[in-house]
């Protein structure tokens, strides 16, 4: 099982994937809809990642 701090890397990245995905499907910069998106992003692939390497 990965340690914590590979998850928050890993969280951090899914965060920046996320931002970069919504800003490129919202074209308009609307700042807190696509830290929202981002953040949701980034929750479900940390946790998807989490249940992946618990097994």
């Amino acid at each position: 099982m990965r340690d914590k701090n590979f998850l928050i890397k890993d969280g951090i990245i899914s965060f920046l994937i996320g931002f970069v995905y919504a800003y490129l499907v919202l074209q308009k910069f609307i700042l807190w809809k696509i830290l929202l998106f981002a953040f949701i992003f980034a929750i479900i692939n940390t946790i998807f990642m989490f249940t992946r390497n618990k097994k």
